[in-house]
Parts: C-alpha cells; structure tokens; sequence
C-alpha cells in the first residue's frame, strides 16, 4: 500500500451560490489542502522511501535510526510511493469506478519526453498537467469525461489548478478562473477556481450518474476565464478528479 497523504482543510466561502442564468449554479470550492511540494520535502520522501524498502526487506522498527523514525512519523509508514502522487493504494470511489475516456479538445505538443494531453490532467500525478493547445490563453478548449451508467455517482469534483509541480512552473503558465461544466450537453454550474497551487473541492448540488435512461454520463469542464501566466499563455489544469457514493 502506498503512503496515505494527510491534508489539511481550510474552510472557504459557501459552495453554492445561484446565478443569475437560470438552471446554472454557481460553486466556488468548499476547502483547500496544504500541501509542501518544495525541494525539501521532495528530498525528504526519497529519504523516507529508502526507509519503507528497509522494512519492507524485514527490518525492524527498533533497528531504525530517530532520523529514519522521524521520515516515517512525517511521511508515513507505508509501502513505497511517490511525493507525487495524490491518491495511495487504500479504498475510494475509484474502487468501484471512474471514467471509461477522457478527452480534450486541444493538448499542447509534447516536449521531449513531456506530454500534455487529457489523460494527464486524471493520472494521480502532481508532477503532470494537461495543457490546452491552441493559441491564446484557451478561452473555449475544453476536458470530456465519460461514465458508463453502472459506474459509481459521483458528488464532488476535485481539481489541483494550474501547473502545480512547482512554483515557478506555476506562475509561468496560465491558470483556470473558472470552468462551465456541462451535463451530457446541458450547462449545469460554473465552477470559481481561486489561484492557488492547493487541491479545490467542489461540491455538486446532487450527485450525477446512473441516468433513469441508461445512457452514460458526460461532462465537459470548458474554460470561461483564466489568470494569466507570467510568461505563457498556455492554460494548464494538472489534475480533475472525483469522488462519491455508491462504493463498499
């Protein structure tokens, strides 16, 4: 199992203000977490996952150093893992679905070994983003997520904007201001990003999912509005994920 990750929530505004577009609501995020993506930190958990090998090779817990004690009591005792990642190896509502696709409407053009397409903005990655395409800040590029009809409801929409793996990358690039989400093809909220590197949670009015009609779901976040980057126009989204009801 992999590190759970620990963070920590501040309480924001209220989630739910209504617009004045009938039928479309209005979110900004409920809660945002802390968390330390600095060169330190990333040292540290290289450090620590030297630690987990050890332990998981038979060592002791007596037999580890108070520094190597201190790494596990911060980062966590847990099998191998990554700073990066965002979700560990333990039950959630991925467990019993998610997205069968996900597609963009524009993806930058990889460099080197870098990609930027949709599957980066849903791949558990803080290292990875998709980025939009098309020249300008992507006022109209879109993400498309698509569910089977059996899969899981879901109940909040998770969302690390911009391109979060480090400061500098952050600021560089363009953020979301905020997203039109629409409902297989129906506009259904506008979702008010603040610009922070933190996790965004949104919760949705009702959940979404397993239609009466059997068809699946469909939803489209489209970019509305964007806070400029200092030195690209390229809008990047690294990670837009979900959570729910429905599992265990």
């Amino acid at each position: 199992m992999k590190l759970p990750l620990v963070f920590l929530f501040a309480t924001l505004l209220p989630a739910t203000t209504f617009s004045q577009t009938p039928g479309v609501i209005d979110l900004k995020p409920e809660s945002k977490a802390i968390r330390d993506l600095s060169p330190k930190a990333i040292e540290e958990f290289k450090e620590r996952d030297k630690v987990a090998v050890k332990l998981t090779n038979g060592a002791s817990r007596e037999s580890l150093t108070k520094k190597e004690l201190a790494l596990l009591n911060k980062y966590g005792w847990g099998e191998e893992g990554s700073i990066w990642d965002i979700m560990d190896q333990g039950c959630s509502w991925y467990c019993g679905g998610g997205p069968r696709k996900i597609a963009a409407s524009s993806f930058l053009a990889p460099a080197g070994d870098t990609s930027y397409d949709a599957e980066k903005a849903h791949d558990n990655s803080l290292k990875a983003a998709w980025v939009e395409g098309v020249p300008g800040y992507g006022k109209g590029q879109y993400l498309e997520y698509f569910f089977e009809n059996k899969s899981p409801r879901l109940t909040n929409v998770l969302i690390y904007n911009g391109y979060v793996k480090s400061e500098k990358t952050w600021k560089e690039n363009s953020r979301v201001k905020q997203l039109l989400l629409s409902v297989n093809g129906a506009p259904y909220a506008r979702l008010h990003l603040a610009d922070t590197r933190d996790l965004q949670n949104f919760s949705l009015p009702g959940p979404l999912g397993r239609r009466a009609d059997g068809k699946e779901l469909e939803l489209r976040f489209e970019i509305v509005e964007v806070y400029k980057g200092l030195l690209h126009a390229d809008t990047a989204l690294t990670e837009l994920y979900f959570d729910g009801i429905d599992v265990h």
